[in-house]
């Protein structure tokens, strides 16, 4: 590097690898310091050999001491359940809500994480997810008690900073009460002052002395800042609230800086800069090398022109080495040793992840065993969703292979019109399961959760991801909520009705 300044600022940037192997360009800017680690995506990953190697490269060729980091929550999101053990949704586990349980889930991703080289996680979610309708949280939060989401909170922490992984508390001030996503524009909070500290802030506080780094968002809220500002570049939200007013003292981070909240308006440099002078002390630039480096161009140019003073970036650095000091160094454990023991904690925890899921599984309403009971066949109208693959059919065969030939599968669009509508419920036979996704958002599922009931006899909802989806179909006299829509909550769905369908035919049903 050319200075100290520019090596400071180094450490506070972190790139994204667009592939599965550190390209010549991502490798160069490791090695010069422009950039002091990476976020891994599931685009970056193929299998555990791979990623880990992955994971080995950037951390012996990086300048700086390496942050390599991932989101793993759960359930929705989680980069690696394709080649770990799938974890359940945060929602999920609120549901059960069992610290001791949600402990040994947690020691199990962390080890695995560290395992292939992850130092940092970006989890827990610390939002309370109090808008039905939020279109980004969900089942990413525990639920909606602040102090619920606090205390699960505390538990996740402790036990990843035991795993030597750093646990990265997210999205301060609260995205859950928001009704856009940040990725496509930039979401606001209208509530007062008091109500912020009594629900959205309140997570945060209770965890403040043991959080070692808090992720902030692509948020506008009102009550600090009257013109449109994200609080990721606010000083009021960044300085003056979290670290002057509250007291934060550790790590301060930086959600995605390529999302849409923030470049439509103030372009990715620019709002680069604007964050780190407002209190951020961690820039996630998750594209390629070359917005990297524009990025720690830009802002060494602003501390040369003052719009940065030179101890607002060594404070910065300072609170990232105080945060990585916090872990155990990495033992250069072979790579076969770590493989070894990677895929018998796999293997070892997938009874227990799937029976967590299964207990997770609220039977909200009436007993859900007559629908696949005797001989008749059964229609199960499941969305076609871009990013969950579903597989109810196929979960339930595994789990009750005297099913064979009486599945009828339908697939659905996340919000069907009245003409698809029609052709769906003509299909519909007098037992029937209808899987819903976020019908508070796609209201097409509400007339066709109207019209299979009409149709049916005998049937069952199932809510896939939030609950409240039973909120708004409340005539369907069986219903079931996931809490979670990935495979793992599936499969355990599965294991619940085989339970049911199992006891249902020893009771002579």
């Amino acid at each position: 590097m050319k200075s100290t300044i520019e090596e400071a600022v180094g450490q506070l940037i972190i790139g994204k690898v667009p592939g599965t192997e550190l390209d010549a360009e991502t490798k160069h800017c490791l090695k010069s310091g422009t950039i002091s680690g990476i976020t891994v995506f599931k685009e970056n990953v193929v299998s555990q050999e791979q990623l880990m190697d992955l994971c080995d490269a950037v951390r012996k060729l990086s300048w700086h001491p390496a942050l390599i980091a991932v989101d793993q929550e759960g359930g929705a999101v989680q980069r690696l359940d394709e080649i770990v053990s799938p974890l359940p949704s945060m929602m999920a586990l609120g549901n059960l809500d069992d610290v001791e349980r949600l402990k040994l889930v947690i020691t199990i991703a962390g080890k695995q994480m560290r395992l292939l080289g992850f130092n940092c996680v970006f989890a827990p979610v610390l939002d309370c997810n109090t808008n039905p309708a939020n279109p980004i949280i969900g089942t990413r939060a525990f639920g909606a008690d602040p102090d619920k989401v606090a205390r699960l909170s505390a538990a996740v922490m402790r036990t990843y900073l035991d795993a030597g992984v750093l646990p990265v508390a997210k999205h301060f001030p609260g995205h859950g009460d928001t009704a856009c996503d940040s990725h496509l524009e930039l979401p606001r909070l209208s509530h007062s002052l008091e109500r912020l500290e009594e629900i959205e802030l309140r997570p945060f506080c209770e965890n403040l002395l043991t959080t070692p780094a808090i992720l902030v968002a692509h948020l506008w809220v009102e009550c600090f800042d009257k013109d449109e500002l994200p609080a990721t570049l606010s000083h009021k939200i960044c300085s003056e609230l979290l670290k002057d007013k509250l007291g934060y003292q550790n790590l301060v981070v930086s959600d995605d800086m390529l999302m849409k909240a923030i470049t439509n308006k103030w372009g990715l440099a620019e709002a680069s800069v604007r964050a780190l002078a407002a209190g951020i002390d961690l820039l996630l630039i998750c594209s390629g090398p070359d917005d990297a480096r524009a990025v720690h161009q830009a802002v060494c140019e602003a501390i040369k022109s003052g719009r940065i003073s030179e101890e607002r970036i060594l404070a910065a650095c300072r609170a990232k080495k105080a945060a990585l000091n916090k872990l155990a160094p990495f033992a250069e454990t072979e790579r076969s040793r770590r493989l070894a023991l990677l895929k018998k904690s796999v293997a070892a925890s997938e009874p227990l992840l799937l029976e967590t899921s299964s207990a997770a599984i609220d039977l909200s309403r009436g007993i859900p065993r007559e629908v696949f009971a005797g001989t008749a066949e059964i229609s199960i109208f499941v969305p076609q969703s871009p990013r969950y693959k579903f597989n109810f059919v196929e979960a339930l065969l595994a789990e009750m292979p005297d099913l064979k030939g009486r599945l009828l599968e339908q697939r659905y669009s996340l919000s069907p019109d009245a003409d698809e509508i029609k052709t769906l419920a003509d299909k519909c036979k007098e037992r029937c399961v209808l899987v819903t996704f976020r019908s508070t958002v796609n209201k097409g599922q509400l007339d066709l959760a109207a019209s299979l009931y009409a149709r049916s006899k005998e049937r069952l909802l199932v809510a896939s991801d939030i609950p409240y989806d039973l909120d708004l179909i409340t005539d369907w006299d069986n219903a079931v909520s996931l809490f979670d829509p990935s495979d793992l909550a599936v499969r355990a769905f599965a294991k619940q009705m085989a339970k049911r369908h199992i006891s249902c035919q020893h009771c002579g049903h």
